[in-house]
């Protein structure tokens, strides 16, 4: 779990840093570079897991790390600071994150994920990617360096994971900007492949333990664990009063978990949805997403009321789940 959040904050890190030199907006930022950085874990996890035939941990990762998306982080965010919501990003990246959600279950329904539900996601994804990038672009949504920069500070700069790491390079390649980024992007990738095979391979050896199901250990402590990089980085934006960050991550990390997690798994394991996870959490996750949307679209600010709301949902379900392990 630490390497998979040191290497999540060396990943956003580096990706910012580049982007920052590029001029790409905050928000696009916070979407399309921190939304995937942050999401590395999850994919790493989940790759590891369908390589050694555990596709249950894959998916319960991909169902688990949403909920925690949209209930955890989101409702422990707004508790520490109320989340001003833009109408646009919010109707745009809220509702594609809300198709998704439609998608896994429509596709989970069925007794058969293989390559063909598994590519339309991934088309999906970078269809919605392109079509981000060029309305923000056309409507005139790049800022100065500087100012992505000022986002980047705010949200990952003081991120205690990895800083001793960064400290350390920076002394040695701070006159060559790019080759530090690209370095922190190849660190963190690094750190976030071992952390994925090393977290995979022994929650295997805890699940048999204690007698627990793939989906269930994937669901629970896997998708907490690689959850911890959104939410680092989600109360660190929170903090520094960059809400557009904070909530651009979390629909984000949601929309590539589904499309491109979910894509990957569908693809490289093709087989039969849990059907542990098909009810009732696939219905709690759609839930979920509804219950976030329902609470940014009330006057466009998510609250601490809001965010008590949607950390007690979550703590809910958490308790249910651990009912179900001691029961078994």
């Amino acid at each position: 779990m630490l390497l998979l959040v040191a290497g999540g904050e060396l990943l956003v890190r580096g990706a910012v840093d580049l982007a920052s030199r590029l001029g790409v907006s905050p928000l696009v930022v916070s979407i399309v570079i921190v939304g995937f950085g942050t999401s590395a874990p999850e994919l790493a996890a989940s790759i590891e897991a369908t390589r050694i035939g555990a596709a249950g941990i894959a998916w319960g990762n991909v169902v688990g790390s949403n909920m925690a998306n949209s209930l955890l982080i989101l409702g422990a965010t707004a508790i520490l600071a109320p989340l001003a919501v833009e109408r646009g990003p919010l109707w745009r990246d809220g509702g594609v994150t809300l198709l998704a959600t439609l998608l896994l279950c429509v596709f989970a329904a069925d007794a058969f994920v293989g390559p063909l539900p598994g590519t339309a996601m991934l088309v999906l994804l970078f269809s919605y990617l392109g079509y981000a990038v060029y309305q923000e672009r056309s409507g005139g949504g790049v800022t100065a360096a500087s100012d992505v920069t000022l986002a980047h500070d705010g949200a990952v700069n003081e991120s205690e994971a990895g800083h001793w790491l960064v400290e350390k390079i920076e002394n040695t390649v701070a006159r060559n900007p790019f080759v530090f980024a690209s370095l922190l992007l190849l660190g963190g990738l690094l750190m976030i492949l071992t952390g994925g095979n090393v977290v995979v391979t022994h929650a295997i050896i805890i699940a048999s333990e204690f007698g627990m199901g793939e989906a269930l250990i994937g669901v629970t402590i896997v998708a907490l664990g690689t959850s911890a990089p959104e939410l680092v980085t989600s109360l660190i934006a929170a903090r520094k009063g960059q809400g557009e960050i904070a909530i651009g991550n979390v629909l984000g990390s949601n929309i590539y978990n589904i499309l491109g997690i979910g894509g990957i798994v569908a693809i490289l394991a093709p087989g039969g949805f849990p059907v542990s996870l098909v009810f009732p959490d696939l219905p709690i996750l759609l839930l979920s997403a509804l219950l976030m949307l329902l609470c940014a679209a009330t006057h466009y600010r998510i609250g601490r009321s809001e965010g008590v709301v949607l950390f007690l949902c979550y703590i809910s379900y958490i308790g249910w789940k651990a009912l179900t392990i001691m029961g078994q």
